[in-house]
């Protein structure tokens, strides 16, 4: 995988250059955007709205979160109208490929198989974590614990296949393989460890703390995290990347003006914080 430094230079500098040409349709004080999105008027996001504290329907059924919200505020900074679309996590890529909307933001780690298939501009650091039931009953302190349990995991994430290569490891090493159920959305994955049908949950630390802390009623807890630091990247389509230089441009002036500190700091993920729009 690229390094997210040199990518979020790279796009910069490839911004500057497109800049220089794209200026004159602008409006005034908006960053430069390729002519089909500007002609448009809209940048189009696309997101799981089952992500929460990233992206995910409040009480009232609005759409909220601290992506939501960062990714309203590129909008703005790029000069666009913003429209949304929810859809389940598995079918954002090839949604995003399909041309159905013009970024994915939803708390999407970048990997290399990802980045394979879209371009990534990073824009917060995150890392691996696990719920439990209250107590930790089966002892989970770590991914190799997880031999022989139950795990319940989000269908197309990243933790899936962190699973299903640790069930492999596990049973290469003499001991049982991990019963993996797959789910379309999160919050059904932890109903079941809630609910006592699961023994463990994995996903990004702060969607994990964020369940424990506000939905788990007290029945689960953090078995582990800290894990595998890494990125989330707002994603964009290869045929489509003129766009990841004004979406690290809008990065940058929100970083400049505080807007970032702030989000992140409403939503506890201060600590997730990154430097180098």
């Amino acid at each position: 995988m690229r390094n997210p430094h040199a990518v979020c230079a790279a796009v910069l500098i490839g911004w500057l250059a497109f800049a220089t040409g794209a200026g004159a349709q602008a409006p005034p004080n908006a960053i430069p955007v390729p002519d089909a999105v500007r002609k448009a008027g809209v940048i189009r996001f696309g997101a799981d709205f089952t992500q929460p504290p990233g992206t995910f329907l409040d009480a009232s059924h609005n759409m909220a979160g601290v992506d939501f919200a960062l990714c309203n505020e590129i909008g703005r900074r790029l000069g666009l109208r913003v429209e949304w679309t929810n859809l389940q996590f598995s079918g954002l890529i090839p949604a995003l490929n399909a041309g159905r909307f013009d970024v994915v933001c939803s708390s999407m780690l970048i990997t290399p198989q990802r980045a394979e298939a879209v371009d990534f501009v990073p824009y917060r650091r995150t890392a691996q974590g696990a719920a439990v039931a209250k107590g930790n009953p089966r002892g989970v302190h770590d991914l190799p614990d997880t031999c022989g349990l139950h795990a319940a995991e989000l269908l197309g994430s990243v933790y899936e296949r962190v699973i299903r290569a640790q069930s492999q490891d596990c049973v290469a090493h003499g001991k049982p393989p991990i019963d993996l159920k797959t789910f379309s959305t999160v919050a059904d994955a932890f109903t079941q460890l809630i609910d006592g049908r699961a023994d463990v949950v994995m996903g990004d630390e702060p969607i994990v703390t964020y369940y424990v802390s506000q939905k788990g009623g007290g029945r689960i807890e953090l078995a582990f995290g800290g894990k595998n630091p890494t990125f989330n990247g707002l994603a964009v389509s290869p045929r489509n990347a003129a766009l990841t230089g004004p979406l690290t441009a809008a990065l940058y002036t929100l970083k400049a003006d505080g807007t970032y500190a702030r989000l992140m700091g409403e939503w506890h993920l201060g600590s997730g914080m990154i430097e180098f729009f």
